[in-house]
């Protein structure tokens, strides 16, 4: 069991890393024009890392803080994770992503797969106000 259990770390390290950024910023951006997308190979895990990045939160949205990851990689392919104040890294992976009811398990990110990941606020079930938003396709 602990050697399974190295394994999995080391291999985590090897992860590709989403660095969230305004260049990769789908809301909101500028007329004229265009964020980037991310572009990786197909991996069992990504590692979403925020740190040092300051969130542009709607005035609507000020009193609730962040609380939510959600990764849509298709209609019946979507997954949360919760976020925590204070925490800037987070593995999104069969470990740590949730599916959200109706969803099938996360099986990893495989190549053409276009996915949508994003961090915000849900209130509710099925009720997500994003405040970041970004595109990994994986190749």
């Amino acid at each position: 069991m602990c050697i399974g259990t190295l394994a999995l770390h080391a291999a985590d390290t090897n992860a590709p890393v989403i660095k969230v950024d305004a260049r990769h910023q789908m809301m909101n951006y500028p007329a004229g024009t265009k964020p980037d997308v991310y572009r990786v190979g197909a991996t069992s895990s990504l590692v979403l890392d925020a740190t040092g990045y300051t969130f542009n939160v709607p005035p609507e949205l000020r009193d609730k803080p962040l609380n939510s990851v959600q990764v849509v990689q298709s209609k019946t392919h979507q997954f949360a994770l919760t976020w925590q104040p204070g925490k800037t890294r987070y593995e999104l992976s069969n470990v740590t992503l949730k599916p959200v009811p109706g969803s099938q398990p996360f099986s990893g990110f495989h190549a053409g797969d276009r996915v949508v990941v994003a961090i915000g606020v849900a209130d509710a079930p099925r009720k997500f106000a994003p405040v970041w938003t970004s595109i990994v396709e994986i190749e």
